[in-house]
């Protein structure tokens, strides 16, 4: 590579906040769409999800094709892409035309999400991703820091078309990016399909890849969730505006990224196994008093806002030591192991959100029961696939 490697990572870094960003910056005006589109609250949810499923199969082909054909084409290609649907969205005179071009978005969205994290177990080798995966989960929280809040203000003094044009504008900033910078895989191979299905199976089996693959999706939904359902409590049950919103939820967004900074720090003293649990039990813990809070106390700011910010910290201290045990699984085959923990958390956070429309959770009572569960099945999936294959092989 003619570069250094730091202007790859600068890319990364760059990148990495924008595909959380297509759903934060435009949260705020999702009541706003219910009205402008007269659609139910249910069907302008779907926005979200169908964006999340075009991101995990966008993933798998463009972090599959990129292991054979490059990075850098894989990037470009993705990035005309999502510029080409933001500015189609603009002009949605339907939402089923926006939930169709939402699913588009997020596909061409994979491409970045995907090839970002590749890009990294390309230039680093094991040890170092380890070290480096706490810095780029922080740049990640940048999006749902930043985008609320922005959305916000797009929202209440302009118009919800025009964070998409946002979108479109940093979309655009990053292809001129990608078009200065060379290609970062130098293993390219002609493409298998055998060898393709046969990687997807070896990497699948790897507990290390499943349970940090699983962990991470029920950490990603946690943050999915409340995304869907705080504006509209926030909105319409407190009666807050959509600058409130944003601004408020800035401090949620601040929080992951503590959490993310925390996993740094943490490691100096113990080990990545330990970081995981410690968050994980947090998790439980601030799940449990949202819900004792919220069944206790008449429903406020206060309430609603100060357990959900300790879980998400706590989520930002698990996710990027999960991340890390999946992108150093497999760093010959980056490309292919980036794209189905990328896809795969988000095809689970997907599959979800569509069921949890069907069940129409809306109050943040409802918000709290689901973290409690979710934050015991990650302790769950922890012992399943970090704890118990270790005592098996231990015992061999």
């Amino acid at each position: 590579m003619r570069h250094d490697r730091r202007l790859y990572l600068i890319l990364v870094l760059i990148a990495l906040p924008f595909a959380g960003a297509g759903i934060d910056i435009y949260a705020p005006s999702l009541p706003a769409l219910t009205q402008y589109f007269s659609a139910s609250a249910e069907t302008i949810k779907l926005s979200v999800t169908l964006y999340l499923l075009g991101l995990c199969f966008g993933q798998v082909v463009f972090g599959t094709a990129s292991d054979f054909f490059g990075r850098r084409p894989s990037l470009i290609l993705g990035l005309v892409g999502f510029v080409a649907f933001s500015w189609c969205i603009t002009t949605a005179i339907d939402v089923h035309y926006l939930i169709f071009e939402r699913l588009c978005q997020g596909f061409f969205m994979g491409s970045v999400a995907a090839n970002s994290r590749s890009i990294v177990a390309d230039i680093y080798n094991k040890d170092e991703i380890k070290h480096v995966s706490p810095y780029m989960s922080a740049c990640w929280s940048i999006g749902p820091i930043i985008a609320p809040v922005i959305g916000g203000y797009l929202q209440y003094y302009f118009r919800w078309q025009l964070s998409f044009d946002v979108l479109a504008t940093y979309a655009l900033g990053l292809l001129l990016f990608v078009l200065y910078l060379e290609e970062t895989n130098l293993l390219k191979r002609d493409f298998s399909l055998k060898e393709v299905l046969s990687t997807y199976g070896t990497v699948i089996r790897n507990p290390q890849y499943l349970g940090g693959l699983l962990a991470m999706a029920v950490g990603y939904f946690m943050l999915v969730i409340y995304a869907v359902i705080l504006p509209f409590v926030v909105e319409y049950t407190l009666g807050k505006t959509a600058v409130m919103y944003g601004n408020v939820t800035l401090l949620l967004g601040a929080s992951y990224l503590l959490g993310t900074l925390l996993n740094r720090f943490f490691q100096r003293y113990i080990s990545l196994d330990m970081v995981i649990k410690r968050g994980m039990i947090v998790c439980v813990f601030s799940s449990c008093v949202m819900f004792l809070s919220l069944l206790l106390f008449p429903l406020n700011m206060f309430t609603l806002y100060v357990p959900i910010m300790l879980l998400t910290m706590a989520v930002g201290t698990v996710f990027p030591g999960c991340m890390s045990k999946c992108l150093s699984a497999f760093p010959e085959k980056a490309g292919i192991a980036s794209a189905l923990a990328g896809a795969g958390f988000m095809f689970f956070t997907a599959f979800m959100s569509t069921l949890m429309s069907y069940f129409h959770f809306k109050t943040a009572l409802d918000l709290s029961e689901i973290f409690v569960v979710l934050s015991v099945l990650s302790l769950l999936i922890r012992w399943v696939f970090f704890v118990r294959p270790n005592r098996e092989v231990t015992l061999v």
